[in-house]
């Protein structure tokens, strides 16, 4: 087998292991998405209405989507606006535009840092790898 031939062997296990993983690391972001909501959203007390309302009935998994493609997961929050439903609330949220005495309350990118900081997708990659065959130096 050529060089060129032991690349390419290689370079498939690895994008296989790769795509194995990506639908954990969805899940695992997904997760961390809503204990960021969670933490820096929704951390104080509002009306029985609005917990059940808001932070449940429109704030569930469904709203979570993922996009899988070759190389990338993509999660969008697709919740939306109470008052219109029809304009993503997220972008709201995160500027804290209208938000009162709320202010700006971002979680999105500190949910992706929070669940790459706390070493979970790192875990989730090296185990991925681990099953196609590879040996896996975590330093």
């Amino acid at each position: 087998m050529s060089v060129l031939d032991q690349y390419y062997t290689i370079r498939s296990r690895i994008e296989s292991a790769v795509a194995s993983a990506q639908s954990e690391l969805a899940a695992g972001l997904k997760a961390a998405i809503r204990r960021s909501a969670d933490e820096r959203v929704y951390s104080y007390e509002a009306s029985p209405w609005a917990m059940e309302r808001r932070r449940y009935q429109l704030g569930a998994d469904h709203n979570l989507a993922a996009v899988i493609s070759d190389d990338s997961v993509e999660i969008t929050n697709e919740t939306t606006l109470q008052t219109n439903g029809s304009e993503p609330e997220t972008p709201w949220v995160e500027s804290g535009y209208r938000q009162g005495d709320a202010g700006p309350r971002p979680f999105m990118e500190e949910a992706l840092r929070d669940f790459v900081d706390s070493s979970e997708a790192e875990a989730i990659v090296v185990s991925a790898l681990l099953a196609a065959g590879f040996e896996v130096e975590v330093g």
